[in-house]
């Protein structure tokens, strides 16, 4: 199976086309989503100014009846199909999977603990912690709901998935993301297994450009002097990179994956 997959899953009514489409899915006018929107596949180029790649968005929905109420043991039916060895070849090609929930919904209130306890089996079956992919609740609300957000919010970061509220926007004190800002930043900052960083893109031709550009000032022939300069140059870029690595190791995940790219941002402008 090709790489770069998402699962986008949900109940109906849990927003799982809106964050489809903050990722890059791309509905047109004659589309019909008034069903259920299980088996609904999206392909999408994503460009980054890294790099880009193409990617798969699957969207299953539970129940499979829309006409029946939505409920953890849905869920739970739905956990136990994707986890049988008959969708071993699925989650092996899985990235990510993004769980969608209306926290306005009563129901899904309701039955949140035992969503969580399902959503953490699920999590398990792909290898936990040792698991490559990303795990993110992407919650929905009307505009009066944020105590459900707080409530499905602790419910989801003890037990270590990522909690994004759709209905925020801009960034929290500590200037992380927010809302649907932070959705594309989850993907923009993925590991992806596929990509595609060609001399013809920005990031990798300006590498390139840059480093031997740097290069080549150190192997001039130049006066003494000058080339003292030139290696102060390179000893004044190791240290960074080791100022950097200090402080990396306090973080995690995501957060970890875009200090990364932003210190390799400012190395590139400082060379």
């Amino acid at each position: 199976m090709a790489q770069n997959n998402v699962l986008v899953l949900g109940a109906p009514h849990s927003g799982k086309l809106r964050a489809s489409a903050v990722i890059g899915a791309d509905f047109s006018g004659d589309d019909d989503f008034s069903g259920s929107h299980s088996g609904l596949i999206f392909k999408i180029s994503r460009q980054t100014k890294y790099f880009k790649h193409d990617l798969s968005i699957m969207v299953d929905e539970y129940p499979e009846e829309r006409t029946r109420g939505p409920s953890w043991e849905h869920l739970d039916g739905w956990s136990n199909d994707f986890m049988s060895e008959d969708m071993e070849e699925l989650r092996s090609a899985l990235d990510g999977i993004v769980f969608c929930l209306n926290v306005s919904d009563r129901a899904s209130m309701v039955d949140l603990e035992s969503t969580m306890a399902v959503l953490e089996k699920i999590y398990e079956s792909l290898g936990g912690a040792e698991w490559a992919g990303f795990f993110a609740i992407v919650a929905v609300s009307g505009s009066d709901d944020i105590e459900n957000h707080a409530i499905a919010e602790d419910a989801a970061t003890i037990r270590g998935f990522e909690y994004i509220n759709m209905e925020e926007e801009g960034e929290s004190e500590f200037r992380d993301k927010l809302g649907r800002d932070r959705l594309v930043e989850l993907f923009d900052t993925h590991a992806w297994a596929d990509i595609d960083t060609s001399e013809d893109d920005g990031f990798a031709a300006r590498k390139r450009v840059m480093a031997e550009s740097m290069c080549q000032r150190l192997l001039d022939e130049d006066t003494e002097t000058g080339n003292d300069v030139h290696v102060e140059e390179f000893e004044q870029v190791i240290e960074k990179l080791k100022q950097a690595r200090i402080q990396a190791e306090s973080m995690e995940g995501a957060e970890k994956d875009a200090y990364a790219q932003q210190v390799m941002e400012d190395v590139l402008s400082y060379l």
